[in-house]
C-alpha cells in the first residue's frame, strides 16, 4: 500500500462495487452537488456527483439518500487504503473498514425504501485517487468527518424520532446508532492525525472545520419541503438552526482538543429515544 498511486476506480451501488466505467486522471479534486436538504455524511474526495434536476417525490429523496450512504462506502475503503498507507494502527483500519460495511447495510436499506415509493438510485463513481499527505487527509476528516458525519448523525437521531413513515422511522434507529459511532470515529481520527502534524498544521484543520461548519449552515438554511418534512421526519428551518448552534456551542467548539469533542459528542447524543426531549439543545418532540 505504500505505491504512489492507488489503482482503484470504484463503482458504488447498493450491492457494492462494480468494474470501473471510465478513466480519470488520478488525484482530480472532486465535484460535488448537494442535492437535498438535510441528508449529509462523509463523502470521498474525488467523488464525481451528476445531480438530478429535481427531487420531486419522497422515493427520490430516499433513492438520495441511498446514493449518499454508497458514497460513504467509498469514503471509508479509500481512508482505510489511505491511511494504511501512513502506518495507522490496525485498531484504527479496522473501525474504518467496519464503518464502510455499516454503509453497505444503509445504502442497501435505503435503497429498498426508496424503491418500494417509486424512486431508483443512482450509481456512486469515485475515481482512483493518489496517496495523499497526513494534512491532506487531516484537512478532509475536519469537513467530511467532523463536520458533516456529526450533522448526519444527529439528523439521523431526529428521522428514528419523527419520521412519519413507519418503516423509515425503523430503518433510521439502527442507521442513526451507527452513524453516531461513525461520529466519534471522525474524531477519534482527528485526534490521531493531529498528534503527527506540526502546530501549524493543525492551525490550518481548525481553519477548515470552521469553514465547513459555516459552509453547511448555508447549505441548510432553507425550508423544507412539507411532504418530506413530514413523512421523512426532517428537522424544521428553525429547528436546524437550532441544532446547529448547539453543535457549534459544544461539539464543533473544541479546537485542540478532538477527544473533548468526542466526550461533548456522547454526553449531548445519547442515541434515539423513544420519548420526547432535548436533543443537542434543541427541542425536538416525536410525533
Amino acid at each position: 500500500m505504500g505505491s504512489e498511486q492507488f489503482n482503484t476506480c470504484w463503482i458504488v451501488s447498493e450491492a457494492g462495487y462494480g468494474d470501473p466505467p471510465f478513466q480519470t486522471e488520478a488525484g482530480a479534486g472532486p465535484t460535488i452537488v448537494n442535492c437535498l436538504y438535510t441528508y449529509t455524511g462523509r463523502r470521498p474526495r474525488a467523488l464525481v456527483d451528476e445531480c438530478p434536476p429535481e427531487t420531486l417525490t419522497i422515493g427520490d429523496a430516499l433513492a438520495h439518500a441511498a446514493y449518499l450512504e454508497a458514497a460513504s462506502v467509498a469514503a471509508f475503503r479509500d481512508l482505510a487504503c489511505q491511511l494504511e498507507a501512513h502506518a495507522a494502527p490496525a485498531s484504527l483500519l479496522r473501525r474504518l473498514r467496519s464503518a464502510a460495511d455499516d454503509e453497505v447495510r444503509h445504502a442497501r436499506a435505503m435503497s429498498a425504501l426508496a424503491r418500494r415509493r417509486g424512486g431508483t438510485p443512482r450509481p456512486v463513481r469515485v475515481p482512483r485517487t493518489r496517496r495523499r499527505p497526513l494534512l491532506a487527509i487531516a484537512l478532509e476528516n475536519a469537513t467530511e468527518g467532523c463536520v458533516r458525519e456529526t450533522w448526519g448523525a444527529v439528523c439521523a437521531v431526529v428521522q428514528s424520532l419523527r419520521a412519519r413513515d413507519p418503516e423509515l422511522r425503523a430503518a433510521m434507529r439502527g442507521i442513526a446508532r451507527d452513524e453516531l459511532r461513525h461520529a466519534e470515529l471522525s474524531w477519534h481520527l482527528g485526534a490521531w492525525l493531529g498528534a503527527r502534524l506540526t502546530e501549524e498544521e493543525r492551525a490550518l484543520v481548525d481553519l477548515e472545520r470552521a469553514g465547513a461548519v459555516r459552509a453547511l449552515a448555508r447549505e441548510l438554511d432553507v425550508t423544507p419541503r412539507e411532504a418530506w418534512h413530514a413523512q421523512l421526519g426532517f428537522p424544521t428551518r428553525e429547528e436546524t438552526r437550532a441544532m446547529l448552534r448547539a453543535l457549534g456551542a459544544g461539539v464543533w467548539k473544541t479546537r485542540r482538543n478532538p477527544s473533548s469533542a468526542r466526550r461533548e459528542l456522547r454526553r449531548r447524543v445519547r442515541g434515539p429515544r423513544r420519548s420526547g426531549g432535548s436533543f443537542v439543545g434543541a427541542s425536538v418532540t416525536p410525533r
